[in-house]
């Protein structure tokens, strides 16, 4: 343990943080008189002198240096008394006694549940307080927030769990003009309460998880202009209609919906809120046609689609591709209509349970229908490529042969024609398909033709049309 017993005998001061408003702390030379250690410090000194670590790196640093610093409850500005289950109101007022003078910018009470609003009234002049966090604080109810209604500068506040608030207890946190982080997490909260929280015009980040909200709750927040994040988990009462007001809310980036019961119809309003980067679908009823709404989102970095039971892997994966882009973006292009998507992919007319035609259940033929797609929207650009027609509507057969290729092909120009061979070959190189005279069956397996025909296509096709693979997409599924 370190020794201070080599330090002067002259009394020693440590001013506090605000020392110009507040007289320095005397400490006496006589506890010097014999071997001293951290330990035998008094606590009051020991949080005034970690009052000047401002430093996140310094006061970690600090912490691990002993085991007495490291379980100190108050640390630069922050008063962390988190997990103190048996903290009573009395002991809160004591320590904030023996603080008397520091300036306390936070305090963390998350799981203190023996504390009452009477305890929150010892908070009521900590005007320099940015941040509280009262998480799991069951006996706090509407009256306790009555106490800290001076606590203008509060820019964080934390209500999670389940305590006792309600809409009254809303009214009080209107004056919070400062407030820009605000969680209500399994508060008892309606669409009536939330319209107190109109009033805060700096709130960037609201937390109504498992809140019993409807649409006309979603109208208020509506006027919460600033909000970039929004959690809405476990609202079961929203509708279509109601995801319309989110539309208003142009800066959100961050939106959690799990278990609101999200159907492909609600995700629809979603796909205008282009500032979306992240987004949680995690427990809802959404399928691949769902899937194509998000395709419009194309700022998304994370997708979390964790127990989204009715979506493909192949959807997701066309989703990753950017096919889904493609088919929403594209000049011309009807996704619920067009020719070659429905007929080059193929798709299948069963239809599932949710009604959905399985669009995705053939990759390979629905990135043929975008090649041709795409090679019909530049045809014009070079007369050359109407030589190609014939061979496209061949490859739209369900079967062809050989015997019907071959004709095409030597009616193409030259230049087109050794393309789709330099493809066929490489294809074929790959795979080392050969007959007992040597030959490549370049004809015979069909899928092969066309992944050659789409890498022929791609190549004429002006690159400013190409999708782009989403490579900076994260997907939970």
């Amino acid at each position: 343990m370190t020794s201070v017993a080599s330090l002067a005998l002259a009394p020693i001061i440590l001013p506090t943080a605000s020392s110009a408003a507040v007289p320095p702390v005397v400490v006496s030379s006589k506890i010097f008189s014999k071997q001293v250690t951290i330990k035998s410090l008094p606590s009051a000194v020991m949080a005034h002198v970690l009052t000047f670590l401002s430093d996140p790196q310094a006061l970690r640093s600090m912490r691990l240096a002993s085991k007495e610093w490291a379980h100190l409850p108050f640390h630069g500005h922050l008063l962390d008394l988190s997990g103190y289950k048996n903290l009573s109101d009395d002991q809160l007022k004591t320590f904030l006694e023996q603080l008397k003078g520091t300036k306390i910018q936070s305090i963390n009470l998350k799981r203190c549940s023996k504390l009452t609003n009477k305890g929150l009234d010892h908070l009521s002049n900590l005007t320099s307080l940015i941040s509280l966090d009262l998480n799991s604080c069951k006996n706090i109810t509407d009256n306790g927030l009555k106490h800290l209604s001076k606590l203008t500068s509060l820019t964080l506040l934390n209500l999670e769990g389940y305590n006792k608030i309600t809409n009254q207890g809303l009214e009080h946190l209107s004056k919070f003009t400062c407030l820009t982080s605000l969680n209500l997490s399994w508060c008892e909260i309606t669409d009536q309460g939330l319209e107190n929280l109109t009033t805060l015009p700096s709130l960037t980040s609201l937390n109504l998880s498992q809140s019993q909200i409807t649409d006309k709750g979603l109208e208020h927040l509506s006027k919460l202009t600033s909000l970039t994040s929004l959690n809405l988990r476990g609202s079961f009462n929203i509708t279509a209609q109601g995801l319309e007001h989110l539309l208003k809310l142009t800066c959100l980036t961050s939106l959690d919906l799990s278990t609101c019961e999200i159907t492909n119809q609600k995700l629809e309003h979603l796909s205008k809120l282009i500032s979306l980067t992240s987004l949680n679908l995690n427990s809802n009823k959404i399928t691949d046609r769902g899937l194509e709404h998000l395709s419009q989102l194309t700022s998304l970095t994370s997708l979390n689609l964790r127990s989204c039971a009715h979506i493909s892997i192949n959807a997701i994966e066309a989703l990753e591709a950017g096919l889904m882009t493609f088919m929403h973006t594209t000049p011309t292009l009807n996704p619920t209509t067009d020719y070659h998507v429905y007929q080059l992919a193929d798709a299948p007319k069963e239809e599932d349970k949710w009604g959905e035609q399985h669009r995705y259940d053939d990759l390979e033929r629905l990135k043929l229908a975008q090649a041709i797609t795409l090679f019909k929207m530049t045809q014009s650009a070079d007369p050359r490529h109407s030589s190609i027609d014939p061979l496209l509507n061949l490859i739209n057969q369900s079967t062809f042969s050989k015997e019907t290729i071959h004709p095409l092909l030597h009616n193409l120009p030259e230049e087109i024609r050794a393309l789709i061979y330099y493809q066929l070959y490489a294809l074929l190189t790959q795979r080392q398909d050969q007959d007992h005279l040597g030959k490549n069956h370049c004809f015979d397996d069909q899928s092969i033709f066309k992944s050659a025909i789409i890498a022929v296509l791609k190549e004429m096709v002006l690159s400013t049309y190409h999708p782009k693979p989403r490579t900076h997409l994260q997907i939970v599924k």
